[in-house]
């Protein structure tokens, strides 16, 4: 549920600042993983991936995530 949410919440985020690219959110969500936010860190890494799905530097931070739950 809090995750859903988020991902509303971001959603509407990326609607009012597309021009992000996946490196910027892969930064955003390497900071949120330092913060110990990992919620946030998830949805930056997803939304990066969904920029470009041929990252394996994504897959990899979202597998370390999982593994952290």
């Amino acid at each position: 549920m809090e995750r859903q949410r988020a991902l509303a919440s971001e959603e509407e985020g990326l609607k009012e600042n597309p021009l992000m690219t996946s490196t910027e959110l892969e930064s955003m969500g390497d900071f949120y993983t330092r913060q110990g936010n990992l919620a946030m860190a998830f949805l930056k890494y997803e939304q990066a991936l969904r920029l470009g799905r041929n990252q394996p530097n994504l897959h990899y931070k979202l597998g370390r995530l999982f593994l952290a739950k």
